[in-house]
């Protein structure tokens, strides 16, 4: 599989499913109990993007986010150790590359895998 490029892309201007007030709900009725694998995933997902996903633009479920643990200047995580699952199985998620329908940004590495880059304006 291919190395990460650091190109930045899936840490500026991204696109979220959920809006944050879904991502609150989320939390507000999480049970604090170990609950399956799914659902811890989510909840930590909730808790960081609450925490460091600010909007660059749109509304609603079409918002793009910027994540304030991304360095510029160094194209680097600050907070790498700590990232939650969406960040940390970027962009297969445990799945064969390719087979998980991914939006690649252009200049993203990990169109290497597979084979045919896709151009998001």
């Amino acid at each position: 599989m291919t190395e990460c490029n650091r190109c930045g892309e899936c840490c500026e201007n991204m696109p979220l499913n959920l809006t944050k007030r879904q991502l609150r709900a989320v939390l507000a009725e999480a049970s604090g109990d170990a609950g399956d694998a799914a659902q811890r995933d989510l909840e930590e997902n909730a808790r960081f993007i609450l925490g460091h996903w600010h909007r660059s633009g749109g509304g609603g479920t079409r918002t793009r986010y910027s994540c304030d643990a991304f360095d510029p200047a160094s194209r680097l995580c600050t907070a790498h150790d700590e990232r939650p699952p969406i960040c940390r199985g970027f962009p297969w998620y445990d799945r064969p590359p390719g087979t998980r329908k991914v939006r690649l940004p252009a200049s993203c590495s990990f169109n290497a895998d597979v084979g045919v880059p896709v151009v998001i304006r």
